[in-house]
C-alpha cells in the first residue's frame, strides 16, 4: 500500500508539471483576442453640424433647428451630443387643441459610417434623449387673463410640460464636399420611451419622423499615430547601427 501510495503521488506531480507546461506552451503560442482589445485608433475628427429639420409632433409638422458636437475615431465610429429646438409660431395641435405646444430636447448621440473613404457613404446615427414640451394657449386674451408673466420661451411660468425620454435611430447620405465639409440629408425616427409631467400631453405626442439636411464642419482626420512611427523609424535605425 506503501508504495501504491508513493506511485500515485509520484504520477499527480509529473501529471501537474506536465499539464502546467503545456498551458504554457500554448499561452505562448495563442494570444487572447478581445473585440474591443485589439482596436487602434489611427485618427480622430472633431465637427459641429448645424441641420435644419421637419419633425412630427401630433401626426403634423413643424420646423425644427438642431446644432451637434462630436468626434469620430477612425471615421467610423462617432459620439457626440445633439441639442434641438422648435422654431417659429407652435400652433395648434389635434390632441390639445386649442393649445400650442413648442418642444426642446437634447440627445447623446453614437454614430456608425459605412464606407467612410468613398465620397457618397452612409452613416447610421442613434440618439437616446430627453426632451420637453412646453403647452400653453395661443390667445393672448386667455394669457393675460390667467397668466403673470412669461419665460424666455414665450410661455408662461404656469403652462403645462412634460418631460420624456426617447430614442431616436435614423439613417444619413453623407456627402464629402472638402476636406473641412461633409454635406448630409437623413431621416430618423423618434420614439418616447417614457414621459413623466401633465397627464394631458400624450406620451406618443413626439413620437414621428424627423427629416433633416446640414452641414457637418471639422477636422476629420487627425493622425494619432504619427509619433509612434517617427519613433519606430529611429529605433529600427538605432539597432542597425548597433548591429
Amino acid at each position: 500500500m506503501k508504495f501504491i501510495h508513493q506511485t500515485s503521488f509520484r504520477s499527480l506531480i509529473l501529471s501537474g508539471i506536465f499539464l502546467v507546461s503545456f498551458l504554457l506552451q500554448v499561452e505562448a503560442q495563442d494570444t487572447m483576442r478581445y473585440l474591443f482589445g485589439n482596436a487602434h485608433i489611427r485618427n480622430i475628427g472633431i465637427y459641429i453640424a448645424p441641420q435644419a429639420e421637419a419633425i412630427q409632433l401630433d401626426g403634423d409638422w413643424r420646423a425644427a433647428a438642431t446644432g451637434s458636437i462630436g468626434m469620430r475615431f477612425n471615421n467610423r465610429f462617432g459620439i457626440g451630443v445633439s441639442c434641438q429646438r422648435m422654431i417659429g409660431d407652435p400652433g395648434t395641435f389635434n390632441s390639445i387643441a386649442p393649445l400650442g405646444a413648442h418642444i426642446n430636447s437634447m440627445a447623446f448621440r453614437m454614430e456608425y459610417t459605412l464606407m467612410p473613404n468613398k465620397m457618397i457613404h452612409i452613416n447610421v446615427p442613434l440618439l437616446f434623449g430627453r426632451s420637453r414640451i412646453t403647452v400653453d394657449s395661443i390667445n393672448d386674451i386667455n394669457r393675460f387673463a390667467f397668466h403673470e408673466g412669461r419665460n424666455n420661451h414665450g410661455f408662461y411660468r404656469d403652462s403645462l410640460s412634460a418631460h420624456n425620454f426617447f430614442i431616436q435611430p435614423g439613417a444619413e447620405i453623407e456627402i464629402n464636399l472638402c476636406r473641412f465639409a461633409k454635406f448630409f440629408a437623413g431621416a430618423q425616427y423618434r420614439l418616447v420611451l417614457a414621459q413623466s409631467g401633465d397627464a394631458a400631453i400624450q406620451k406618443s405626442f413626439s413620437n414621428g419622423l424627423n427629416i433633416n439636411a446640414g452641414i457637418r464642419a471639422g477636422l476629420f482626420n487627425i493622425r494619432t499615430q504619427r509619433h509612434h512611427h517617427h519613433f519606430d523609424f529611429w529605433k529600427k535605425r538605432h539597432d542597425q547601427e548597433s548591429f
